[in-house]
């Protein structure tokens, strides 16, 4: 049932999601990390902005409040912080910086097989952003959702 939906034979119904739990591919599972770095470069870009002792002085969800990001990505933002201090190198990341923005991506993910397949392979990633009311920071939670969809 779901290869059949993956390989676009089948549409994925809310009711069915609910029935059948995520089975998340290697191919799935690579886009996601894929979609986690690109979100630690962008906060990272955003953290090289302010000074470098205020950036590496800061607490985690001082930092989230400042860029206006949600706690889930509070692993993203940790770890661009930990770069930005010297700290570490995003091959380091571990599970736990990545979980939150997973499970994002997973939530992310229901929301747009509620809105059906055939919009969210249609649409632009800025409109269902938008349209999801999500902020500008979780483009890359979106794209790969939308990926998880209609790839």
């Amino acid at each position: 049932m779901a290869q059949s939906w993956f390989c676009g034979d089948e549409e994925v119904t809310p009711q069915l999601m609910k029935r059948s739990p995520l089975v998340i591919t290697p191919a799935m599972e690579l886009a996601a990390v894929q979609g986690f770095y690109d979100t630690v470069q962008h906060m990272y870009e955003l953290l090289k902005r302010y000074v470098v002792s205020f950036v590496c002085s800061a607490k985690l969800h001082e930092l989230l409040d400042l860029l206006g990001v949600p706690d889930d990505l509070d692993g993203a933002v940790s770890l661009a912080q930990k770069m930005i201090c010297g700290l570490t190198s995003t091959a380091l990341a571990s599970a736990d910086d990545m979980r939150g923005f997973f499970d994002t991506v997973e939530e992310i993910f229901y929301k747009l097989v509620e809105m059906g397949k055939a919009y969210v392979c249609g649409a632009d990633i800025g409109a269902i952003v938008q349209e999801l009311g999500l902020p500008d920071s979780l483009t890359w939670a979106v794209n790969v959702a939308v990926g998880w969809i209609c790839n």
